[in-house]
């Protein structure tokens, strides 16, 4: 299954139907075509705003995807879940939203040093180290008249000892703090819905 966010309403790409998250709301659509795909998909971005989730189904994942990522500009994304001692996470403010640093992989660039870098660009930081790959997060937006599917690779990393937090205010970032379970309720209504799923698996 593929779960794709567009704001704050999903597309789900799955093989068969899931009842536990479909609503009376939903639109259910079982792949023909690229051609109906397509359809589907610009009813859903631009003349349904009111209903939360899309459900392509198709036994064949892979084609479904394939043929749905035909459509978008396709990119990739990388960055960091950052800990330390104690488990807090390390959260950027940026557009009045809490968010996690992350940034576009730059051509020919490892993704893991992608994430690396837009850490320590963001956060100002150095020294910290991945532990895990967690799982990716897609999510939409248009852009230039173009619908852009972004792909962005999570990992967790260690940050040990005290350091200096610095936000890239040219990336509008205008504050970098460590939040920890007492700020979940804070964080969890005040960020992206695609990042619940992340900061879930990372134990937030």
């Amino acid at each position: 299954m593929y779960k794709v966010f567009y704001n704050e309403r999903i597309i789900f790409l799955c093989p068969h139907r899931l009842p536990e998250y479909e609503s009376d709301q939903s639109i259910i659509y079982y792949y023909n075509s690229r051609e109906e795909l397509l359809d589907y998909v610009n009813l859903f971005y631009f003349k349904s705003s009111a209903t939360p989730s899309l459900f392509i189904i198709h036994e064949d994942i892979e084609l479904l995807f394939a043929s749905f990522v035909s459509y978008h500009q396709y990119i990739y994304a990388a960055g960091g879940i950052v800990k330390k001692r104690g488990g807090d996470i390390l959260f950027i403010y940026r557009f009045n939203r809490w968010d996690l640093p992350k940034g576009k992989v730059e051509p020919n660039e490892d993704i893991e040093q992608a994430a690396l870098r837009e850490v320590e660009e963001e956060c100002g930081i150095s020294g910290h180290k991945i532990v895990k790959q967690l799982s990716p997060v897609y999510h939409v937006y248009l852009q230039n008249d173009q619908m852009v599917l972004k792909k962005t690779f999570w990992y967790e990393m260690l940050l040990a000892g005290k350091h200096l937090l610095v936000p890239q205010i040219s990336e509008g970032i205008s504050e970098v703090a460590w939040k920890g379970k007492k700020d979940r309720d804070l964080i969890y209504t005040d960020t992206y819905a695609s990042l619940a799923d992340v900061l879930k698996e990372s134990g937030f």
